[in-house]
């Protein structure tokens, strides 16, 4: 056993039972995801995966609670940031990261989001959770499509969760869901990717279903690979998140969104409370984001893009 990586995740989810704790007093549900919600269920050790931080999942109208309670607790809101909070306990640095979207739900997915979830206990832990197709999902979408990179952790992830035997992986509901979501493209290479990796069990009906076959989705496939081949590009994420957006109504939506958040997102991400630099930071934030796709561009065009087509199954 890795006893520094076991030190620093019994000090994390002690941190977070009194996150947790403080959350429900305040009538706050979250959702634990990414690396802490996979600890808590589908790896057998407590120090088999690392954390490096705590990300949760609340309702956007849970905002204002869920900053009152965290400043409560002694934690700091990290500006420069999208809703982090840090906390110094000892030698150990307590983060955790605070979602109120999931960049591929929206309307009824989103708002029964809460109604899909399953509460385990664990480790001392009562938490919410996703189902495991939804957890696999979400996953492998934040990888290659959010963060524009699948990283070994990412792998070794998809194939505990894939692995996993309580509860059982449903293929088929799995399947409907991410074809529901418009995710079949990175979900059908993520698997293949970690299939290839890690020799993961997964179904050849599944790679049958998800793999890219009309003109548009092979497109997309080959926009996705030279991504991640490419290495990391700045802001890729907000370019692919529009491209794996389901439906012209939801892209323009997304679009809108990420070129005009709110002044509340301004004044967190670009560290800055003064009315005029908040207005400056909306006006320019459009051209910044159109300088990472004019960077995608050129990266398209300078590097040989050779003809990638997804392999049968």
């Amino acid at each position: 056993m890795n006893t520094q990586i076991a030190a620093q995740n019994i000090v994390l989810l002690d941190a977070l039972q009194a996150v947790l704790q403080r959350l429900d007093a305040g009538g706050v549900s979250p959702i634990l995801l990414k690396g802490a919600a996979l600890l808590q269920t589908v790896y057998p050790g407590i120090a088999d995966r690392a954390m490096a931080d705590v990300d949760l999942l609340i309702r956007e109208t849970d905002i204002g609670a869920t900053r009152e309670c965290l400043l409560e607790l002694g934690y700091s809101e990290v500006m420069g940031e999208d809703f982090v909070f840090v906390k110094q306990q000892g030698p150990y640095r307590i983060l955790l990261d605070i979602h109120y979207a999931v960049w591929y739900l929206t309307g009824d997915d989103w708002r029964t989001l809460w109604t899909r979830t399953r509460l385990v206990h664990r480790n001392g832990l009562r938490c919410r959770v996703f189902p495991p197709e939804e957890m696999l999902i979400h996953s492998a979408a934040h990888a290659a499509v959010h963060a524009g990179k699948i990283a070994p952790t990412t792998l070794a992830d998809v194939a505990m969760i894939c692995g996993a035997r309580e509860p059982a992986m449903e293929w088929r509901v799995f399947c409907d869901r991410v074809l529901h979501y418009g995710l079949g493209v990175p979900l059908y290479h993520v698997l293949s990717e970690a299939r290839s990796a890690n020799h993961v069990p997964i179904p050849d009906e599944v790679f049958r279903r998800l793999r890219p076959v009309s003109r548009s989705a092979v497109l997309q496939y080959r926009l996705l690979l030279h991504c991640l081949r490419t290495g990391p590009i700045p802001n890729i994420g907000h370019l692919l998140e529009f491209i794996f957006q389901k439906g012209a109504g939801n892209r323009t939506r997304t679009l809108l969104r990420k070129l005009f958040p709110p002044g509340d997102f301004i004044r967190r991400r670009y560290d800055t409370r003064m009315g005029w630099r908040i207005v400056a930071m909306r006006l320019l934030r459009p051209f910044r984001l159109a300088g990472a796709f004019v960077r995608l561009l050129l990266s398209l065009i300078l590097n040989k893009w050779t003809e990638i087509r997804p392999n049968k199954v």
